[in-house]
């Protein structure tokens, strides 16, 4: 199965030594990164195999930097 992108959203007041271990955490559990936002909001974009993902879910819990985790798409405004 193709891997998955997801965005992982930590933190406003998360450091960056703390937003380079959540990065760590995630590629522990099998995500591959492909963008990171410190500015406007603090995240990830993560690239993830399903098989991984319940790994990738399970850091938002011990992670408490982590605020959300959710499928990336398209968002339109009416």
């Amino acid at each position: 199965m193709p891997s998955q992108k997801f965005l992982v959203l930590v933190d406003k007041s998360a450091t960056q030594e703390q937003m380079d271990q959540t990065a760590s955490d995630i590629e522990s559990k099998g995500g591959k990164i492909v963008d990171t936002w410190s500015s406007a909001l603090k995240g990830f974009s993560v690239e993830i195999n399903p098989a991984d993902l319940q790994g990738l879910q399970s850091l938002q819990g011990s992670n408490s930097f982590i605020s959300t985790i959710e499928p990336d798409g398209e968002v339109r405004i009416n």
